[in-house]
């Protein structure tokens, strides 16, 4: 029962992990996008 619960933390914690990399993967293209085109409207305008 004790192995079986410390394999399910595992496997957990290894879903967090890759959720974890997804969500600042896209986090950081998306900050990446949105600063580009800030600097893009930004000085275009100016």
């Amino acid at each position: 029962m004790l192995n079986m619960e410390k394999k399910q933390w595992k496997a957990r914690l290894r879903q967090l992990g890759v959720a974890g990399v997804l969500f600042f993967t896209i986090k950081g293209i998306l900050t990446l996008t949105v600063g580009a085109w800030l600097l893009n409207h930004l000085g275009c305008s100016g």
